[in-house]
């Protein structure tokens, strides 16, 4: 996790190096802890723009709620490099606590 400038120059650095170490990288960019913005889906198209200037496919998995988890928990599996966007940290959690893998 960064503490912020996700999706932005700033951190292709950081984001390249993290990539370097997955065989395949499958992002998946989950906008969770942004759930209570009306516009949460912009960190899926950030998201998404970023990890494409940088020769990677991502993903957005919208994980707003406790029911989206569970929907979408199995979902998860496809992918092996996990993007938390900008948000609320205190609300991330919420929808995320025991939900079933």
């Amino acid at each position: 996790m960064v503490g912020s400038g996700e999706f932005t120059p700033a951190m292709e650095e950081v984001d390249r190096f993290l990539l370097s170490h997955i065989k395949t990288p499958k992002v998946a960019i989950l906008p969770t802890a942004a759930g209570q913005e009306p516009d949460y889906y912009k960190w899926i198209e950030k998201g998404i723009a970023h990890f494409s200037g940088l020769g990677i496919e991502a993903h957005g998995i919208p994980i707003i709620a406790r029911d989206d988890a569970h929907r979408l928990a199995k979902k998860l599996h496809e992918f092996n490099f996990y993007y938390f966007s900008g948000g609320n940290p205190g609300y991330l959690l919420g929808p995320l606590c025991g939900v079933a893998r």
